[in-house]
């Protein structure tokens, strides 16, 4: 497998959804954020995905209510 280097720090527009990860994947992942797991002593430790649903649940109203030239819909 060979080498991917990345050649620019911001790899997305301010203006539109994200379409890429730094780890090259496409599409947009859930928000949320990693906590060091219990077991963890390592400074490389994945850590545990901890997601905040409100965030998810409010993305599609935006783009949406974008896409619609208008405002999202109510929470």
């Amino acid at each position: 497998m060979g080498e991917t280097t990345i050649d620019r720090l911001i790899i997305n527009s301010p203006y539109e959804e994200p379409t890429r990860l730094f780890s090259l994947e496409e599409g947009r992942h859930p928000a949320g954020y990693v906590v060091a797991s219990e077991s963890s002593k390592a400074f490389d430790d994945p850590g545990i995905f901890v997601e905040i649903p409100l965030v998810n649940r409010v993305r599609p109203r935006v783009k949406a209510g974008m896409a619609g030239g208008g405002r999202a819909t109510a929470l």
